[in-house]
């Protein structure tokens, strides 16, 4: 029987909890700001191969290791490719652009000298005449006027602002069919040498894109996680073949409306459909937001993208990405605290329903098999008031009970491995541990708890296992114990 006491205690730990992965600032060679940002609430970090040198990353990915391993802490490490992204290049403060200005793009250009904006690469390649260039999430629209010696003309058709590092999409570009670019086979290259547990695929369109994606890593021995951007109307169409091949699906709005014919009022629409897409197949999803750019600058901005990461919350998403807590710049660690009040406060309220055919469709196969016994072990746990422990060999098993999205069930996962515990740090309301080193394999998971003080004595605990991998699925073994 359980106590008013213990009760109350089992629902303050057992809420669900979105997790939040920041972007890390490109150029930042400052580890006691690491040190601060992998201490404070993250769960992940992105790295933004667009820009930056191999050396700077390396440096950056050890010293994000470094700074986990003083704190006790596992963090995954998320490798974005640079794909076509063009991206403008290094100059003090902001550019303003006014409708009708002609303005010039070059690779490395001095600003300040020759009133040329920089380039990190060279665009002249990439477009033609009469093509569009939408810069810094298209805040700057502009047209291509003429070609010429590596630099490109451009009339501006709207009024803004450039910041330095800030993207350019071409959407008309047609060397965007490209799936994967030599730059991206370089950059997988050397990230294949470090601890990196996802990589990104950019402007995913179909499962076959993963698929041939997964068959290149494979080619270079790198084992990681896949995470599938959706950024266009083809990625959307092709979503749930895509969300079933993927090991993670990534919605950025900003990019789905820069460039696309997809209208602004549809984007909630769309983020809830690739949320609850994800929970259907369990495929865990990020949801990525540029709400601190410049914080405090674009209110009105910064209210929208915080009502579509309310929305995303009480969806339950996965993960929420700080895009561009790189641009915030000064204020990193303020924009993280920002963000995670967003969370905690949509966190305790209701998920959104779902749509009744959520679960129909999976009616048949292995699928189906392992959607029905994670139900009935999360049901179980409810009943008895128990936390649910997780005897993680891979990511899967926590992941297909996380997917359930069940309130009032606290998952606890006990990795074998640093990568798989790096895996379930961006899944939605999975607290993962690495399991420690045992003698003559005598693991005693009663003091791993313990000690943690992830339960207390006399609670009970429904302990999952997979005794039988591939054989029906990541969930086989359930046992109802209690801890002493």
């Amino acid at each position: 029987m359980v106590g008013a006491k213990q009760q109350q205690r089992y629902l303050l730990k057992s809420a669900g909890k979105t997790k939040i992965v920041a972007t890390l600032e490109p150029y930042n060679e400052d580890y006691s700001q690491i040190e601060a940002m992998v201490g404070s609430i993250i769960d992940g970090i992105r790295l933004d191969l667009t820009v930056g040198n191999n050396q700077l990353r390396a440096k950056q990915v050890d010293w994000i290791n470094k700074a986990a391993k003083k704190q006790g802490k596992n963090l995954a490490i998320i490798m974005d490719l640079p794909g076509l992204d063009v991206r403008l290049g290094n100059f003090d403060g902001v550019i303003e652009v006014k409708k009708g200005q002609t303005i010039v793009l070059a690779e490395n250009a001095d600003y300040v000298q020759t009133g040329i904006i920089p380039l990190m690469k060279d665009l002249s390649p990439l477009v033609k005449r009469g093509e569009r260039l939408l810069m810094f999430d298209g805040r700057v629209k502009a047209v291509v006027n003429s070609v010429k010696d590596g630099a490109v003309f451009a009339e501006a058709v709207s009024d803004g602002i450039l910041i330095k590092y800030k993207n350019i999409v071409l959407p008309d570009s047609r060397l965007r069919e490209r799936l994967v670019t030599p730059e991206d086979k370089r950059a997988l290259l050397f990230a294949s040498t470090m601890n990196i547990d996802f990589v990104t695929l950019n402007l995913t369109r179909s499962a076959d894109d993963v698929n041939q994606f997964k068959r290149l890593l494979s080619s270079m021995n790198f084992r990681c996680g896949v995470i599938a951007k959706i950024q266009d109307k083809a990625g959307i169409n092709n979503l749930e073949e895509i969300t079933q091949t993927a090991d993670m699906v990534m919605f950025s709005p900003e990019a789905l409306i820069t460039g696309s014919t997809v209208r602004f009022e549809k984007l909630p629409l769309l983020q809830q459909e690739v949320i609850l897409t994800g929970q259907r197949y369990a495929t865990p999803t990020i949801i990525s937001t540029r709400m601190f750019v410049g914080l405090g600058s674009d209110l009105e901005a910064a209210r929208g993208e915080s009502a579509m990461v309310a929305s995303a919350v009480m969806s339950g998403c996965d993960s929420i990405l700080l895009n561009d807590v790189a641009a915030s710049g000064n204020q990193p660690l303020e924009a993280i605290k920002t963000i995670g009040r967003i969370v905690d406060y949509y966190a305790k309220k209701p998920l959104s329903e779902r749509p009744a055919d959520v679960r129909s469709l999976l009616v048949h196969g292995e699928k189906a098999r392992t959607d029905v016994m994670a139900s009935g072990i999360i049901g179980l746990a409810k009943s008895l008031k128990a936390d649910i422990v997780i005897m993680a060999k891979t990511p899967e098993a926590a992941i297909n009970l996380a997917a359930q999205r069940e309130e009032g069930v606290r998952l606890i996962a006990v990795a074998n491995s640093s990568a798989c515990v790096n895996r379930l740090k961006l899944v939605y309301g999975v607290e993962p541990y690495l399991k420690p080193p045992a003698t003559n394999n005598d693991f005693k998971l009663n003091e791993l708890l313990l000690s943690k003080q992830l339960v207390a004595p006399g609670e009970l605990i429904v302990e999952v296992s997979s005794e039988s991998p591939g054989v029906i699925g990541p969930l086989d073994t359930l046992k109802i114990r209690e801890v002493n």
